[in-house]
């Protein structure tokens, strides 16, 4: 017979401790975005009455529906307001700068349908003229559309909205780099 083995101790061991991991930084957020129109109804173009209440924000619907499919979650669409700004949008950074502050957006995206100046006896003499803007606020880039006559379509679900709608998705395209860098 064997005698009875000692009970083995545990050996010392030198206790190891992992330092915790270094927290990730969070994800930057995206730029935020706000969308500000500005829309004459002049009822010589066709306009119905009620018009001068629905179609600024339907251009506005426009404007969100085409940025929602171009730039998806890489912008965060910041609550719009109806601050006008014909009147900063001329060649003065400061003036830019300006509207920048008021928004308090990183970005801007700016649908401007102003009525036509001509005179006629045609209801498309009255046709109104779209232009879109994209500033970064913070990087003082602006990039501007041409400036396009609209007219009505026969699927226009409002007046001018297939002309509207092209337009947005186009620019929103084509500015995306300055819209979310």
């Amino acid at each position: 017979a064997r005698p009875a083995a000692e009970p083995t101790r545990p050996s010392p061991e030198v206790a190891r401790v992992t330092p915790p991991a270094a927290p990730t930084p969070p994800e930057p957020l995206p730029p935020s975005l706000m969308i500000l129109v500005q829309a004459d109804v002049d009822f010589r173009a066709g306009f119905e009455p009620h018009a001068g209440k629905t179609f600024r924000p339907n251009v506005r619907n426009e404007l969100t529906q085409a940025v929602r499919e171009e730039l998806g979650d890489r912008v965060r669409l910041a609550d719009s307001r109806d601050l006008d700004f014909r009147d900063l949008m001329g060649r003065s950074r400061d003036r830019v700068d300006e509207l920048c502050a008021r928004a308090g957006s990183d970005r801007l995206l700016i649908g401007d349908v102003t009525a036509s100046l001509f005179f006629g006896r045609n209801e498309s003499d009255y046709w109104p003229n779209f232009q879109l803007y994209a500033v970064d606020c913070k990087g003082g880039r602006l990039q501007a559309s041409n400036q396009r006559p609209l007219s009505p379509h026969v699927r226009d679900s409002y007046l001018f909205q297939q002309g509207i709608a092209g337009a947005a998705r186009n620019f929103v395209a084509r500015e995306r780099v300055l819209l979310i860098n």
